[in-house]
């Protein structure tokens, strides 16, 4: 016959309501406790209440740099020199929305709001537990200036009336002062464009002015004009010398002679043909004569005016740097013309920023004091019956030990 101790015996459900019975007031008592901490749980935890809703801009889409490059051909080059340029806005008048936007974080603005929204009492009571964190959702795609930003503002109170219209005061106002500055930047980047476009057309009719002006005085461009025209009277009488002594000792029937004068000639006896071909001769020695002198002055003064260019080298280094000048302006100008957007019926250069503020999202209620104490009662219960068989097993163990 086997032998069996106590921790082999089977348990019964009377055993376990028995246990129950025994050790009730234990699991009351147990009960009670976890009540009672539930209860302080829901009086004493502090409930946070937030808010959050989005904010998107999209600044306007004037630029704050205008850039580019203007080609320039000097007098004697021949490749063009491209000239970069770039205008940019200064730091001290940008206007960054997103400091605008993020202002919205600072207490002395919440205190201003809550002024002005009419709960400034409410808001010093709790003003040491409200708190507002805006911070960008993420990074465009893109780096343009009309890019769209996302920001996410989130507003965190104690005091759940409080973050209601915290909330509510700092949708409206965030919308406003974020237009009104955005309107205020592309104000600011449209004068600054027009006052680009002023100083270059001063710039392009000074360039101009001073231009015409040298070259009124001076012609730095006659030598190379001149040295053009001695080179092509050159050619011609080079052409014509060579063509008159090819002829100068052909016989006088193979030249080049009118029908009628060589019909003349078939009758005409040979002495007088003879002198007639003398005479000819003569006047081709004479007109070479001359040509070889005309060339001879012409190379001269070729030469002169060759000498001559060399030394207004001074004068066409002015003339290229005001060249430069004035194609430069007068191409910032073309390209600033092309770049300003279609004017609007009132004159004026529509602003195209825009701002989006999403819908609030409310989070946190306050907290049930019957749920708690609901939850408190079962939590309760089973933590003290598990203490109540635990404290069974342990007697019994302990029992058995001994």
């Amino acid at each position: 016959m086997e032998n069996q101790t106590d921790w082999e015996e089977e348990i019964s459900l009377f055993d376990l309501i028995n246990v129950l019975v025994r050790r009730k007031w234990l699991i009351i008592g147990i009960t009670l406790l976890v009540m009672i901490g539930a209860f302080l749980a829901w009086k004493l935890v502090p409930q946070t209440y937030k808010a959050e809703f989005t904010v998107s801009f999209a600044e306007s889409s004037f630029p704050e740099e205008f850039k580019g490059q203007v080609s320039v051909t000097y007098y004697g080059e021949k490749w063009p020199t491209y000239i970069p340029y770039s205008f940019v806005l200064p730091q001290e008048k940008k206007i960054l929305p997103e400091r605008a936007l993020l202002s919205f974080a600072e207490r002395q603005k919440l205190a201003e709001l809550a002024e002005k929204g009419g709960f400034r009492d409410l808001f010093e009571q709790a003003v040491s537990t409200v708190s507002v964190n805006i911070a960008p959702r993420g990074k465009a795609e893109t780096e343009t200036e009309n890019t769209t930003k996302d920001f996410s503002v989130v507003i965190s109170a104690r005091n759940e009336e409080l973050c209601e219209k915290l909330t509510q005061k700092l949708q409206s106002e965030i919308e406003e002062e974020l237009l009104l500055a955005l309107n205020t930047q592309h104000s600011i980047r449209l004068d600054f464009y027009r006052n680009l476009l002023t100083t270059s057309e001063e710039n392009q009719k000074t360039a101009r002015d001073a231009l015409l002006a040298f070259l009124e005085q001076n012609d730095p461009l006659r030598p190379e004009r001149e040295i053009e025209k001695a080179e092509e009277t050159l050619k011609t009488l080079l052409e014509r010398k060579k063509t008159l002594l090819s002829q100068q000792y052909t016989p006088l029937l193979p030249l080049p002679l009118a029908t009628e004068s060589l019909e003349e000639l078939l009758f005409m006896p040979s002495d007088k043909i003879h002198a007639l071909e003398t005479e000819i001769k003569e006047s081709y020695r004479e007109e070479l004569a001359d040509l070889e002198k005309e060339i001879e002055i012409l190379q001269k003064e070729k030469a002169k005016l060759e000498l001559e260019k060399l030394k207004q080298d001074d004068l066409i280094d002015t003339y290229n740097q005001l060249l430069r000048d004035y194609t430069f302006w007068k191409e910032v100008k073309s390209s600033l013309l092309l770049s300003l957007p279609p004017l609007a019926r009132d004159g004026a250069y529509p602003f195209d920023g825009k701002v989006e503020v999403g819908e609030i999202k409310y989070s946190g209620s306050r907290r049930d004091l019957k749920l708690n104490l609901a939850v408190g009662l079962v939590a309760g219960l089973f933590l003290g019956v598990f203490v109540a068989f635990f404290v069974e097993f342990w007697e019994k163990a302990k029992a058995q030990r001994s």
